[in-house]
């Protein structure tokens, strides 16, 4: 072999080398880039991460876009939500391509945590999931869902109420996962939109909080930890100032106008308490359908029912002024009459004074 053939052979051979080496390292790129979803995320990162000295902590958070519906007589409300969750994976660490902070992953090929509302009213509805994983392996879930949802409310102060309305998060592990993961409250995270569409009208946001807590399902059930989402709302109360209690006063000051017609004109005096009577009766039923169906008295219903005794025993007091008249007991009469015109507005005021201190005291 002469020495033009051996250096043709010998640079045949570095340069089948530096093509292998040139493959190799493209395909290492290749695997750590974006694109190189056969590599990356790895094969069994379908399981939950294994166990060392503590359950995976999943920072959990919930911001609300919108309080669609609250339905006093179902104690149900509706609510399209943002769920956050994040926690660390280590088997999903890479390192990033210049310019790369975070990669988009397919929630179908990791293992990330399943989590339930407790207090949910049929499933609910996600609209979009997404998940992004940073260098360090720190997986990001974000999820905007519809859910309706169970409330207790507590209505006895209606219509100067404020409700409390609950979502209750749980993860739902099988039992070889027991106590393997612990969702963690994230209050920087947690929050509500300030949209004029993010509220109703009937009620006003003043607060928003998220905690941990346990919640106990009774008999063997065991007790199982959770996170609890409070939005408290407060009631729009200046309908029902204006169009209930100011009217029930003015018919309340209409009764009390029959003391003051003379006192030998029993036909008036008569006419006109049983006139606020009827007319108190028409209102009530008027009014019905906006106030709540609960099992009961809430503050309006002792406002109306206060109003109802007043105006009866206006009417009662009358007929007693009457009689004596008929016997010519008028200075009786007259008597009776004087101290009513003070006791009648004193006595409506002291029976609102103390259902307020039951209701506020």
């Amino acid at each position: 072999m002469t020495f033009r053939n051996r250096f043709a052979a010998r640079l045949s051979v570095a340069a089948l080398i530096a093509i292998l080496c040139a493959a190799l390292s493209y395909g290492t790129a290749h695997a750590q880039s974006p694109t190189g979803q056969l590599q990356w995320p790895p094969v069994g990162v379908k399981e939950i991460p294994p166990a060392k000295s503590s359950p995976v902590g999943v920072s959990t958070a919930i911001f609300l876009i919108n309080l669609t519906e609250l339905d006093e007589l179902a104690e149900q409300f509706t609510v399209n939500a943002y769920l956050f969750m994040s926690w660390k994976d280590p088997r999903l660490s890479y390192t990033p391509v210049p310019s790369e902070t975070r990669r988009e992953v397919a929630l179908d090929s990791i293992w990330f945590p399943s989590v339930t509302l407790v207090n949910h009213h049929g499933a609910r509805e996600s609209i979009s999931r997404l998940a992004f994983v940073d260098p360090d392996g720190t997986v990001r879930y974000q999820e905007e869902f519809v859910s309706h949802l169970s409330a207790e409310l507590n209505l006895r102060k209606f219509p100067f109420d404020s409700e409390h309305l609950h979502i209750v998060l749980q993860p739902v592990l099988p039992d070889a996962e027991t106590d393997r993961v612990r969702l963690i409250a994230d209050p920087g995270l947690s929050g509500v939109a300030t949209e004029r569409w993010t509220g109703l009208a009937q009620w006003t946001i003043v607060g928003v909080s998220m905690v941990n807590s346990t919640l106990a399902y009774g008999g063997r059930m065991p007790t199982r930890p959770d996170l609890i989402f409070t939005l408290t709302v407060k009631r729009q109360y200046s309908y029902y100032l204006w169009k209930i209690f100011f009217p029930l006063i003015l018919m309340v000051i209409v009764s009390y106008s029959a003391y003051f017609i003379d006192v030998t004109d029993h036909y008036t005096q008569i006419t006109i308490a049983l006139t606020t009577i009827l007319t108190v009766i028409a209102f009530s039923f008027s009014v019905e359908s906006s106030m709540p169906k609960v099992p009961y008295l809430t503050y309006i219903d002792c406002f109306f029912l206060a109003t109802y005794v007043i105006v009866f025993l206006a009417l009662l007091v009358l007929i007693v002024i009457h009689t004596m008249v008929k016997r010519n007991s008028h200075r009786r009469a007259s008597y009776l009459r004087g101290i009513s015109r003070w006791i009648y507005p004193i006595v409506f005021a002291l029976v609102n004074a103390a259902i307020l201190a039951n209701f506020f005291g």
